[in-house]
């Protein structure tokens, strides 16, 4: 299984709960693990900090005064359809449950609950703000964060080093990802097999070896970057294929849309 891209302290969260016990408890979490974060006893107080705090990630109760939960869900879901949600709550009747599913609440942690599961919750959502931030910008990764660029990289080599694996039977000596402004490039070393050496230097061209597995690479290039995509939290297409067979390198890159 892949490792999850972490970020978790860069992003900026917002917490609705009118319960005091457990809004200090859980801020106290965060404290330690988030940079950012603002803190709402009802969802009145919430939608004021929504706008003007502008958070990544937001985690609500449901049962509050003044504006409730799905009230406060409801408004901000007009603008931020996408938003990742988080609702915390020990309300167990099938209408407002129900209600926020509608509303599309990414995950529902039922009370009482440990603090730490705040934060393994935040962790599932980290990749994918992080990835939306860079989508969103015109910026290249040189503005993101050092572990967000690395964990990113990691995944990019694990994924290819499994699908080379998988698909042609055998994997590279060594992997090598970088990051060139909107485009990943990824140069395996030592990826052919002694068979495709073979028909290189004894019965077919060189050339003509390196076509053959550079149209298979485009071939897969589809499904490798829906896989890829899907992994990274971001949307990734094959670009350009280069094969030496002689040289024993393969170099692809995939363009981030």
């Amino acid at each position: 299984m892949q490792k999850e891209i972490s970020a978790i302290e860069h992003i900026k969260v917002l917490y609705l709960e009118d319960d005091q016990v457990i809004k200090r408890l859980v801020s106290d979490t965060l404290k330690n693990h988030i940079n950012q974060f603002m803190v709402a006893n009802n969802g009145e107080e919430g939608l004021a900090l929504f706008r003007t705090f502008k958070p990544d990630l937001v985690i609500t109760d449901l049962r509050m005064p003044k504006v409730s939960g799905i009230e406060f869900i409801q408004e901000i879901r007009k603008e931020y359809p996408h938003l990742p949600i988080i609702v915390t709550s020990g309300v167990s009747d099938v209408e407002t449950f129900m209600k926020s599913i509608e509303l599309k609440v990414d995950k529902y942690i039922m009370k009482p609950f440990a603090p730490e599961e705040i934060i393994s919750a935040i962790q599932m959502f980290s990749r994918h703000v992080m990835a939306s931030h860079f989508c969103n910008s015109d910026s290249d990764f040189s503005k993101m964060p050092a572990e967000f660029v690395t964990q990113f990289l990691t995944t990019v080599r694990n994924f290819i080093s499994s699908y080379y694996k998988e698909t042609f039977g055998k994997g590279a000596s060594r992997i090598v990802t970088q990051i060139d402004g909107r485009k990943i490039q990824v140069t395996l070393h030592e990826p052919f097999s002694s068979y495709e050496h073979t028909l290189a230097k004894k019965v077919y061209d060189p050339a003509f070896v390196n076509g053959i597995r550079k149209n298979a690479i485009e071939h897969l290039g589809p499904e490798m970057s829906r896989r890829l995509s899907y992994l990274c939290g971001l949307e990734l297409r094959l670009g350009s294929v280069f094969v030496d067979c002689e040289g024993h390198v393969e170099r692809i890159t995939f363009d981030i849309s």
